[in-house]
């Protein structure tokens, strides 16, 4: 059984939510990384009706 006696503060929920801190990260310095972000925003997220919409990424070697 946990008991916390201190609400949490918002630096400790920023750092437990953080994707570093879970294993996840992304090496901003690849040129592939960048290449594949930079491709998705143009061709996968769009302003439309006043509302953004975003399609989901699909792995481009995985044969339909």
């Amino acid at each position: 059984m946990n008991v916390m006696t201190l609400p949490p503060n918002s630096n400790d929920i920023d750092r437990f939510w953080k994707l570093e801190n879970l294993g996840i990260s992304a090496d901003e310095n690849d040129e592939t990384v960048v290449s594949v972000i930079k491709e998705y925003q143009k061709t996968h997220i769009s302003f439309k009706d006043g509302e953004n919409e975003a399609r989901l990424p699909w792995n481009q070697e995985f044969d339909n």
